[in-house]
């Protein structure tokens, strides 16, 4: 009886780490550089008088930046998010 429960606590613990790798992702993936420069255009062309985007510079992680939303696994830039709630 004692050795069902060992299998089972094993079982369970593999199926726990393997569901947190899953949610976590790659934290070595960083944003592609194409798609820096190109969101970097893509600022380059917005009128921004709150500076919401002042995190859209240097050569740092644009997924790391305000509103860009990037896959967790691949780094692959996916949404820009920039919705105000004030022009409604």
């Amino acid at each position: 009886m004692e050795s069902k429960y060992i299998v089972w606590f094993f079982f369970f613990s593999i199926a726990t780490l393997f569901t947190i790798c899953l949610c976590i992702g790659n934290p070595s993936a960083r944003c592609k550089e194409n798609e820096r420069q190109a969101l970097l255009v893509f600022k380059h062309d917005l009128e921004d008088p709150s500076n919401r985007l002042l995190s859209w510079a240097g050569e740092g992680d644009c997924c790391s930046w305000f509103g860009v939303v990037c896959d967790n696994s691949t780094g692959q830039f996916k949404v820009i998010c920039l919705k105000t709630f004030d022009s409604i």
